[in-house]
């Protein structure tokens, strides 16, 4: 199994050469307003899961906005599991009768 970190040097290594100058060049892919946009769009009930999606899959987007979209789904995921959790507990009380 390959180790992570020589991933990221390979990757930093690939961006070095095809870029030709620093291998910073893809830390600054990320505008601020491609932010917003992002932000924007993430509002939009309809059109967040479809963006999301997008993102996960591959089409456009960058690391770090795949990243952003990685983590809201694993607290959405917890989010739910905690909340299923609660009312679970609650309903059984009720039909306990506390």
């Amino acid at each position: 199994m390959e180790d992570p970190t020589n991933r990221a040097e390979a990757r930093l290594d690939a961006s070095v050469s095809s870029s030709g100058s620093s291998g910073l060049s893809f830390l600054q892919s990320d505008s601020l307003g491609s932010w917003i946009v992002t932000l924007v769009l993430f509002c939009i009930p309809p059109v967040n899961i479809i963006y999301a999606v997008m993102l996960l899959i591959g089409v456009g987007g960058s690391v770090a906005k795949v990243n952003m979209v990685r983590a809201c789904l694993i607290l959405a995921v917890a989010g739910f599991i905690i909340v299923a959790v609660f009312f679970g507990s609650l309903a059984s009380m009720f039909a306990r009768g506390y």
